[in-house]
């Protein structure tokens, strides 16, 4: 119950437009990406627009990332 509240919150943070810091592990935010033209795979000269949309996203901390990475080495 704690997590799915907590989860809740942040959700509802994100809707709102604010970034969440959390030090060491990461930070969530909302941006807009941009409108961008892409390829049928099948019929590679058609083109397909891409509408601009906004999305949430995660990048992870230094210390976060540095624990992700060493776990690769093992």
């Amino acid at each position: 119950m704690i997590i799915k509240g907590f989860l809740a919150g942040v959700m509802e943070s994100l809707v709102e437009g604010n970034r969440l810091e959390f030090r060491e592990f990461g930070v969530f935010d909302v941006v807009k990406r941009k409108q961008k033209i892409g390829r049928n795979p099948k019929k590679a000269s058609i083109d397909i627009v891409i509408p601009e949309k906004t999305v949430a996203r995660f990048k992870a901390g230094r210390k976060m990332a540095k624990l992700v990475k060493e776990s690769e080495r093992k």
